[in-house]
């Protein structure tokens, strides 16, 4: 190994020993994401029960409890009695929200509202997951016509739990000390000998 070599390493070795001279850190604990009991995640949080998630490529948010997945409790409205054909979300119960309009229907699947564009519509009852109740109702809505997404209720079980987002693994001090070796023997700085 010549001189040059000899200076880089052991300039990397001194940096690689920094790190572990300091006796307290700190550094922000990010995203929080909510998992199911197999360990699968569902979303991130976004507060104290809300869950942001992606369903047929738009932002919805569910509500997340430690026993359950649900929705906020607007309703998805049937066009039928015993909350059978067609489902839509009433626009009066989410006129304010930024994201897409989600509602579990009585299956477990995800009815979700891409556009915030209503028609008036006769509907014939309503099925509110909070209570997992359907009820019999005669009604005319704004109604926000749905798509069917997946079904979480199958997908998903409880008990559910807040853990640290998935992120990048940080490289330690060994591990950063090899690959900048590796490096500067690559493009010829050091000399690794061998036997």
């Amino acid at each position: 190994m010549n001189a040059r070599g000899t200076f880089f390493l052991i300039m990397l070795l001194a940096f690689s020993l920094l790190p572990s001279l300091q006796a307290q850190s700190f550094s922000p604990g990010g995203a929080l994401v909510i998992r199911d009991s197999t360990g699968q995640v569902v979303g991130q949080s976004v507060g104290l029960g809300p869950v942001s998630v992606i369903i047929n490529n738009h932002t919805v948010v569910l509500f997340v409890q430690r026993t359950r997945l649900t929705d906020f409790g607007e309703g998805l409205y049937f066009a039928q009695p015993n909350c059978q054909g067609t489902a839509y979300i009433n626009l009066a119960t989410v006129p304010f929200i930024t994201y897409t309009p989600g509602e579990f229907a009585p299956d477990g699947t995800v009815r979700v509202s891409p556009s915030f564009t209503p028609t008036s519509r006769a509907v014939n009852s309503r099925y509110t997951d909070q209570t997992q109740q359907c009820t019999n109702q005669n009604l005319t809505i704004q109604a926000l016509d749905t798509e069917v997404g997946p079904n979480l209720k199958a997908q998903f079980s409880a008990p559910f739990a807040a853990s640290a987002a998935p992120s990048a693994v940080p490289v330690n001090s060994i591990g950063f000390l090899l690959i900048l070796v590796s490096g500067l023997a690559i493009f010829g700085v050091i000399r690794i000998a061998r036997s």
